[in-house]
C-alpha cells in the first residue's frame, strides 16, 4: 500500500511530524465520514478515545484542546460540522493487548514484555505479575 500510494497517488511519507499533530484533520475527516454513513446531522456528539505512541503520551493534553478549538466548527464536502466532545481519553498504542490479557487472566497474569515495532518509532512495556499498572519505554 505505501508503494501503491507514493507512486500512483502522489502519498507522502509522514514521518517528521508527530502523530497528535496530523491527528485534528484526520479525526474531523473520520467524524464527517461517519456522519455521512449514518445519517446523521451536522451537529454530534461523541465520546472520543485516542492511541497514540508511549512517546506522545506527554502531549495528550495538547491534542485535546486543538480537537476542542477544531470541533467548535469545520468545514466539509457537505457543510460545517461541529463536534461536541463528551468525553476524551488518550492511551499508548498497544495497551489494549496488556488489558485484555490482564482482564483474561486477572492475577495469573505471569511476567510478560510486549513490545511493539511501527514503521515510525518502537516500544516495549515490560509487566510483571500482580502490576496494577504499567509503563512503556522507547527503544534506543
Amino acid at each position: 500500500m505505501g508503494e501503491l500510494a507514493r507512486r500512483r497517488f502522489g502519498g507522502i511519507s509522514q514521518l517528521k511530524e508527530l502523530k497528535y499533530e496530523l491527528a485534528v484533520p484526520k479525526i474531523c475527516g473520520a467524524f464527517w465520514l461517519a456522519k455521512e454513513k449514518l445519517n446523521l446531522g451536522n451537529d454530534v456528539a461523541a465520546y472520543l478515545s485516542i492511541l497514540l505512541p508511549p512517546g506522545e503520551m506527554q502531549d495528550k493534553e495538547q491534542l485535546q484542546v486543538r480537537l476542542k478549538d477544531a470541533f467548535r466548527g469545520f468545514d466539509t464536502p457537505a457543510g460545517k460540522m461541529r463536534v461536541k466532545m463528551l468525553r476524551y481519553d488518550a492511551a499508548s498504542e498497544g495497551s489494549g493487548i496488556f488489558f485484555h490479557r490482564r482482564r483474561s487472566l486477572g492475577n495469573n497474569m505471569p511476567a510478560s514484555m510486549y513490545v511493539m515495532l511501527g514503521y515510525h518509532n518502537a516500544s516495549k512495556m515490560p509487566s510483571k505479575s500482580k502490576l496494577k499498572g504499567f509503563y512503556w519505554f522507547p527503544l534506543a
